[in-house]
């Protein structure tokens, strides 16, 4: 993230959570800012529907940067233990 935050200043970044926003964003916000991640957008889900939630977003976040290069981190949280 560094790496690309400081060689790209023109990138977008993205942090998406299928995490309910009404009780996970300030501990996300506060998480991604202690470990010193690069300022982006936050997006966590609004309902409980989360079957499709990430893809959706991804989507939309490639639909909006169609003349951008998009790079994808991530985990697969759907086997955490519940």
């Amino acid at each position: 993230y560094h790496s690309l935050a400081n060689q790209y200043r023109r990138f977008n970044f993205y942090y998406v959570s299928a995490a309910l926003k009404k009780i996970s964003f300030y501990f996300h916000s506060q998480t991604l800012e202690f470990a010193g991640l690069p300022p982006g957008e936050l997006i966590l889900r609004e309902r409980q529907d989360k079957k499709s939630f990430k893809l959706s977003v991804i989507r939309r976040i490639l639909a909006f940067n169609t003349t951008k290069r998009v790079i994808l981190f991530g985990d697969n949280a759907e086997y955490d233990s519940e």
